[in-house]
């Protein structure tokens, strides 16, 4: 690099001359476009001649290199560089030399830089030339270590291979088996010492001892795990419970990508629930809110959460729906559910009210509201008449409602649907 520099400074000096001798030779527009050209050169021949003087001399590490430095600084910028710049500037043109008398003056001063640049060279080159050499050197030296180490650790390997290397490898082998968590009983050792037997029995202990713990992890996993879910789920239904749903609900929305169409909460309450347990008994009430969670969970979505609210009440959240589609699944499971039978012994059939709501953006602050404002249209639905789907806040001559015959139920349980 250095010796690239150094060319490019006899380069831009070289330039400088020729730029002089075509103003010399010009006049008028071409005489100023020359002049403008020589500035740019002059201003980048300074700033190759700035960057070797900082960098030749320690890169280097040679005092002749900043001698030379000094000489172009003498013979060339202190001297032939001013001449060019006053035969350039000069405006006298019946004064200005001739072409060849220029040349005559300004290439001597020129010389100093292409001494400079091949200095460098030679210079740049003889260090590469010790530096290999140095190496070369160093190379030989940690070749020659390197097989000593090598002679003196193979001959202690093949002293204490059959004394100490093979049981110690064993017994490592066996302690890394039972770090990787392979606790089967290996095959004895032959030829063992005292002190490694023993120490293959305390690897014996140690290894019942992790099948011990790993028995009680399980344990404690399985029991972790069916804490989570008993903490997490409706014990009668198998929905998630309040608590959980609020957790899912979080998860959903903060997964929401681009393209969201909205999000819906759907409430719903088995009508007539009370009379079902006054009549059937509580066993019966409890396998109808077992029936309503195993006839509607397949009629959602993956993704939509599906929850026991209280007592006969339930609550569907569903994300990424628009308000139609939103209103035509309430509707789709009012239906399936009048529908179905829920207890085959007594002929049982049962309906539900539906409230929904639908917001086309929505925060996990601000889903509760519109599970309240749910709640409110499903008790709108009762009001007018049940079995229906309640999705406005509107009179009730005015609610946009749905409502189909049901099949006929078991008799004298007419308030049951």
């Amino acid at each position: 690099m250095l010796t690239s520099m150094a060319g490019t400074l006899r380069e831009h000096a070289g330039r400088l001359g020729s730029y002089v001798v075509m103003m010399l030779t010009s006049q008028g527009q071409a005489r100023s476009h020359y002049r403008s050209a020589f500035d740019r050169e002059l201003n980048s021949l300074f700033e190759v001649n700035a960057l070797l003087k900082t960098y030749a001399p320690t890169t280097l590490q040679s005092q002749a290199v900043a001698r030379l430095l000094d000489q172009v600084t003498l013979s060339y910028f202190a001297g032939s560089l001013p001449y060019a710049q006053r035969v350039a500037f000069e405006s006298n043109i019946d004064n200005a030399p001739t072409p060849a008398e220029f040349t005559a003056n300004y290439v001597p001063g020129m010389k100093s830089t292409e001494i400079l640049r091949e200095f460098i060279e030679t210079s740049a080159l003889t260090s590469f030339d010790r530096v290999r050499e140095n190496a070369v050197k160093a190379m030989l030296v940690s070749a020659s270590l390197a097989g000593m180490a090598i002679v003196v650790v193979i001959g202690l390997a093949y002293t204490l291979r059959r004394s100490l290397f093979r049981p110690m490898l064993a017994a490592i082998g066996q302690i890394d088996e039972i770090a990787a968590g392979n606790l089967a009983t290996p095959p004895t050792m032959p030829h063992a010492g005292r002190e490694v037997r023993e120490m293959f029995q305390r690897l014996d202990i140690l290894r019942e001892q992790q099948r011990f713990k790993r028995h009680l992890e399980m344990e404690r996993k399985s029991m972790t795990e069916e804490l989570r879910r008993l903490s997490q789920t409706d014990s009668l239904t198998g929905l998630l419970n309040r608590r959980a749903l609020g957790e899912a609900v979080g998860r959903l929305l903060s997964a929401k990508k681009t393209g969201f169409r909205g999000f819906s909460v759907v409430m719903f309450d088995i009508d007539h629930f009370k009379s079902i347990n006054d009549r059937y008994g509580h066993a019966v009430g409890d396998r109808a809110l077992q029936r309503v969670s195993e006839i509607l969970g397949p009629c959602l979505r993956p993704d939509d959460l599906f929850a026991r609210y209280g007592g006969e009440e339930f609550i569907i959240v569903l994300c990424d729906v628009s308000e139609t589609s939103a209103r035509s699944t309430a509707e789709r499971l009012r239906e399936t559910l009048a529908q179905a039978v829920i207890d085959g012994e007594h002929g049982l059939t049962v309906t539900a009210s539906f409230g929904v709501d639908w917001r086309a953006q929505c925060t996990f602050e601000d889903w509760e509201k519109l599970a309240v404002v749910a709640d409110k249209r499903l008790y709108q639905a009762k009001r007018n008449g049940r079995n229906r789907v309640c999705f406005s806040d509107a009179l009730e001559e005015k609610t946009i409602v749905s409502a189909v015959k049901v099949g006929p139920a078991a008799p004298g349980v007419e308030n049951a649907a």
